[in-house]
């Protein structure tokens, strides 16, 4: 009775021993162990009982992925410039703007513009809600005659701020020196923080933080078609 036991024990591991080498349910990794431990078992089973064992040379893992097909540098170009298509007249790869200084739905234009910002803006000498930008311009050989201007509330703003001037902020009178100044080309842009209660706009002395630049026109920039030309913003640090 122990015999056919023991005999019927080794069946049952060597048909488990099968099973786990033909992957029939092994998956995963705690599996594939219990699979292995297994099928050991089995073998040392059967051949200490003197049952025939059919060895089977099977991998239980997972087959390795099949390798990926790879192309070379030259294969890649030519199948991108096959996607590719060649440029026309109506449909440009690149189109550039011709007007630097003029908006999308092409609105008045401003006769200079630029930047203004604090070189520390973490210094207790900051500009107060009460304060008032004032914005000047000029030529650099008579940089006291102003010929155009403007004032904005500090509370109205955030720093770094933007700035644009138009024709209306040409002083009286001064039109046509303007439009003398705007075509040689440098055009000297000034910029100050005048406390509350001062008379505008401040003198240099009165004021709290001040600045100036230059606003160059730009001609026969290359990459440009001939003839075009716009004029650089001003860069005005506050110190």
């Amino acid at each position: 009775m122990r015999m056919i036991l023991t005999t019927n024990a080794a069946v049952l591991l060597l048909i488990f021993h099968h099973i786990s080498l033909t992957r029939a349910w092994c998956h995963g990794d705690i599996f594939v162990r219990k699979c292995k431990a297994a099928a050991a078992t089995a073998l040392i089973f059967a051949s200490q009982n003197g049952l025939p064992v059919q060895a089977v040379e099977e991998n239980i893992l997972q087959p390795p992925p099949p390798p990926v097909a790879t192309m070379s540098s030259q294969e890649i170009q030519q199948k991108l410039g096959a996607s590719l298509q060649h440029p026309t007249e109506d449909t440009p790869q690149i189109k550039l703007t011709q007007n630097f200084q003029s908006s999308a739905d092409d609105g008045p234009k401003p006769i200079v513009q630029g930047l203004v910002y604090l070189v520390r803006p973490n210094s207790e000498i900051r500009p107060y809600s009460t304060d008032t930008l004032v914005l000047t311009a000029g030529s650099l050989t008579t940089p006291d005659d102003v010929l155009a201007g403007a004032k904005i509330p500090v509370s109205r703003l955030r720093f770094p701020t933007s700035f644009r001037m138009y024709k209306e902020n040409i002083l009286s009178g001064k039109t046509s020196q303007w439009y003398d100044l705007e075509e040689s080309g440098e055009i000297l842009v000034k910029a100050k923080i005048c406390p509350d209660g001062i008379p505008l706009p401040c003198s240099d002395d009165e004021s709290t933080l001040k600045a100036q630049g230059v606003s160059k026109k730009v001609r026969n920039l290359p990459g440009l078609p001939d003839g075009t030309n716009f004029r650089a913003a001003a860069s005005l640090p506050l110190q």
